[in-house]
């Protein structure tokens, strides 16, 4: 009984997170359609909710195919990470092209994962009803390739942060704290807990969900004092922006004070 109402929780967190994900990927998409932030933060949205989403659904599968849909369940997080780091690269910068290098790593991890994940290479089940599994060395090197991602994303950030200021700078912190807890809950859940015999994936859409958050906050939050006044006067300012103008303003009074003071 207790494994059932483990196994139920595990899929209503992952689905209703895919689901959050997908609708708020399209909420901040739709607000400022035309800016390429926003449509790099809707693909990385998508491939989060169907990750989640097959990490959800695939409990209600027949014994005899969870072990292939834990194999195409790496999929859509093999795009995840460099579609992330497209989006922190470009962001606010849409002309800055991408390494080549850059590309040709991620179209070689993308055609091997996809290999081992459609030959079922990437994960033998050995309990299909929980969902309980060996780590192999395709394993290791996926976890290697999402973090190396990872923190290429979390470089780019940093050093626009150093050179940058007022509400980018700020805006730039934002998506920072994102790509910091989405690594971490990541590792930490898909990865070390498995480790010690601790399966609890679904655990990790928790952070990765609060990540999105972030990230649509940093995307939308274009100018904090224009935000707060729009708010002031009553006119229509979107739920994010409004939910995160007070914090916004401490942290750009915090982080650059002096430009804090020429705007008031």
């Amino acid at each position: 009984m207790e494994i059932k109402l483990g196994v139920n929780f595990n899929m209503l967190l992952s689905v209703s997170t895919g689901i959050l994900h997908l609708i708020f990927g399209i909420y901040v998409f739709r607000l400022k359609s035309y800016q390429k932030a926003q449509k790099y933060f809707l693909f990385l949205s998508l491939h989060l909710s169907l990750w989640l989403l097959i990490q959800g659904f695939r409990t209600l599968l027949p014994i005899e195919y969870r072990n292939l849909a834990l194999n195409l369940n790496f999929i859509p997080m093999s795009f995840a990470p460099f579609t992330l780091y497209v989006l922190c690269t470009k962001f606010e910068y849409s002309e800055k092209p991408i390494p080549f290098w850059a590309y040709c790593i991620a179209f070689i991890g993308l055609c091997y994962f996809s290999f081992n994940c459609i030959s079922e290479r990437m994960a033998t089940l050995k309990d299909p009803e929980n969902f309980i599994y060996d780590i192999n060395a395709n394993y290791h090197f996926f976890v290697l390739y999402l973090v190396f991602w990872m923190v290429l994303s979390i470089r780019a950030v940093t050093r626009k942060m150093l050179v940058c200021r007022g509400d980018f700078k700020v805006r730039l912190f934002f998506v920072l704290i994102g790509a910091v807890l989405s690594l971490h809950s990541t590792v930490i859940f898909t990865y070390f807990l498995p480790l010690l015999g601790i399966f609890k994936p679904s655990l990790s859409s928790i952070g990765l969900l609060v990540s999105c958050i972030l990230w649509g906050i940093g995307i939308l939050h274009f100018d904090a004092f224009e935000i707060k006044s729009d708010i002031i006067k009553g006119e229509y300012v979107p739920w994010i922006n409004r939910v995160a103008s007070i914090g916004f303003l401490r942290l750009l009074a915090k982080m650059d004070p002096m430009r804090f003071i020429q705007k008031t």
